[in-house]
Parts: C-alpha cells; structure tokens; sequence
C-alpha cells in the first residue's frame, strides 16, 4: 500500500500526571505557538490528565476535517498531522 501524506499543522499536548489536571493557560499558550502551522482553525481539548491542542492548515476535507476528533460516544480522542493525498484509492482498495 503507498500513501502520500504533507505535514503543516501544529500539534502540542500535556500529561500532567497522577491526581494533576494540565493548566488551561498552559495549553492556550502552546496553542498559541503552533498558531502558525495552521491558520484555518484551532481545536483544544481538556480531559482529566491529558490536554491536547491543535493548529489545522485545511487542504482536503475542509468541513469535516476539526481535530482533535473522537469516536460516536466520545470515549476516545485523537489528532493527527498531514494530509493523506490518494485517499480515494486507499479507501477503494481497504473496501
């Protein structure tokens, strides 16, 4: 299987440990610095010990593609980085 992915957005996380919950201010300034890897739009997530943030530079997928994203029930959460260029051809040979 080949696959062609492009890395521009900006991704920062903390894990803050036992019985810690990471500072919200801290976030926003991580997310603050990686601002610029991805103008089209910032998505935060504060979650008991962990905190992600992601900067998204919106090339495919642009209405649906808002990180982090999580499962149907919202039990598990993700963001990645990059843009998977033949999905069209990965998608048809995965079915």
């Amino acid at each position: 299987m080949r696959y062609s992915v492009n890395c521009m957005c900006g991704l920062a996380g903390i894990y803050a440990g036992h019985d810690r919950r990471p500072p919200k201010s801290l976030l926003l300034a991580m997310a603050g610095e990686v601002r610029h890897r991805g103008p089209d739009g910032t998505g935060l997530l504060l979650d008991g010990r962990v905190a992600i943030a992601g900067a998204r530079l919106a090339i495919v997928d642009l209405e649906e593609g808002d990180q982090p994203f999580s499962d149907e029930r919202g039990w598990f959460w993700a963001m990645q980085n990059g843009e998977i260029y033949n999905y069209v051809e990965l998608r048809d040979e995965l079915r």
